[in-house]
């Protein structure tokens, strides 16, 4: 299980850390208040402040959420449709 945390490089030393980087880190860090006690809670905490911060600055992660979102409710549309038609007959 630990290899699943194993990160592909080091951080970065401009301090930026990827999107994809806090979001394994928060894996981690929830693994690590479930093992070993809430008293790390605050390591779970400040990575969450984190992943939001990045989330809302980083523009092309935005498009690509709207996108996802939009494409799931164009499905979700169209589901609809076609029990609606398939029902109907």
């Amino acid at each position: 299980m630990l290899m699943l945390f194993a990160m592909s490089k080091p951080l970065a030393r401009s301090g930026h850390v990827s999107i994809e980087e806090l979001e394994a880190y928060r894996v981690f860090a929830a693994y690590i208040v479930s093992e070993f006690g809430e008293q790390y809670i605050g390591v779970l905490d400040r990575i969450e402040q984190e992943l939001e911060k990045a989330r809302r600055e980083d523009p092309l992660a935005r498009a690509r959420r709207v996108l996802q979102e939009a494409s799931g409710q164009a499905q979700m549309c169209e589901g609809n449709r076609l029990k609606a038609i398939s029902s109907s007959q």
